[in-house]
């Protein structure tokens, strides 16, 4: 395949092949590492406002408060990317919802959980409600309070968030652009100074050759300069 190329061909491949190699390494490697950021970030956003309102949600669950219940879920809707919220009793039953609410969704059976739903563009995080702690003044501490609020303790309900997927998407379709686009100025980059540097490489030979053919033509008082 290159047997018929020239010495200037061979030469600006000499100098593009390595710098679009590395080029495709470091923008594949970069790109890699953003996209995972931005996915551990979008989780752990997740999951601290899924504990957050559940923190919240203790007293009014506690309580039966769905008035209370309905404020939180629909204050946490309001933030950038939150679709929805659901609140649930320790039986599953539904006690607040704000947001794109799914009538198929159930409290889950194994909690902290996330989930991702790629149909609907969505991850979704779940976390327990816990009795909230009960505080005893006179010295005497109650043995359930003493578990209250403790991993150990029984949950009274749950809390499920649900998060678009859509701005993590373009985020990350940004970001492949911005590599391809990256990769192309190396690259056109690469075939300025591969030319430059091949009309260095490949003049001088080239007007020897041209001594040399004028030579075996007769013309004997032609010199190489």
């Amino acid at each position: 395949m290159f047997t018929n190329w020239g010495v200037r061909a061979r030469v600006m491949l000499a100098a593009v092949l390595p710098m679009l190699v590395l080029a495709v390494i470091m923008t594949t490697v970069f790109t890699a590492l953003r996209l995972a950021d931005l996915n551990d970030t979008l989780g752990a956003r997740g999951r601290a406002l899924a504990r957050q309102i559940a923190a919240t949600s203790e007293l009014a669950t506690f309580a039966g408060d769905r008035g209370a219940l309905r404020q939180i879920a629909s204050a946490a809707t309001g933030m950038d990317d939150v679709l929805a919220v659901r609140i649930f009793d320790r039986n599953g039953t539904l006690l607040a919802a704000s947001g794109e609410t799914d009538a198929a969704a159930i409290m889950p059976t194994v909690l902290p959980s996330a989930s991702q739903l790629p149909d609907r563009a969505l991850l979704r995080f779940a976390e327990p409600i816990r009795p909230p702690a009960i505080e005893i003044e006179d010295g005497l501490p109650l043995v359930a309070s003493a578990a209250a609020g403790t991993d150990g303790a029984p949950q009274q309900g749950a809390v499920m968030v649900d998060l678009s997927l859509k701005p993590l998407h373009k985020r990350r379709l940004q970001l492949l652009l911005t590599g391809a686009g990256s990769m192309l100025i190396v690259l056109l980059g690469s075939v300025l100074l591969a030319a430059r540097m091949s009309r260095g490489v490949s003049g001088p030979i080239r007007a020897v050759a041209d001594v040399v053919l004028r030579i075996g033509h007769g013309q004997l008082h032609e010199r190489a300069t």
